[in-house]
């Protein structure tokens, strides 16, 4: 369910990227100088701007990791502890 969740947040947020970015090219020969240096400088904006969907996906990723070695799936050489 972690990983579903970071997923469907991480395409969200790229799809709205993708249209803001689309938006703002369209008409940024017609801004004034200072909204593109303003533009320029911050980028645009982020719904997931401290990477939380790829931490719920890292979370499931160390969660099947654990899994894995706890049922002897995977050999003991991968077993850090």
């Amino acid at each position: 369910m972690w990983a579903i969740i970071g997923l469907a947040l991480t395409g969200i947020d790229f799809s709205r990227m993708h249209s803001t970015a689309l938006r703002l090219a369209g008409g940024f020969s017609s801004y004034s100088d200072a909204v593109k240096d303003v533009i320029t400088a911050y980028g645009i904006d982020r719904l997931d701007a401290y990477g939380i969907s790829f931490n719920l996906i890292g979370i499931y990723i160390f969660y099947l990791n654990y899994l894995s070695i706890r049922s002897r799936s995977l050999p003991r050489f991968f077993n850090i502890s």
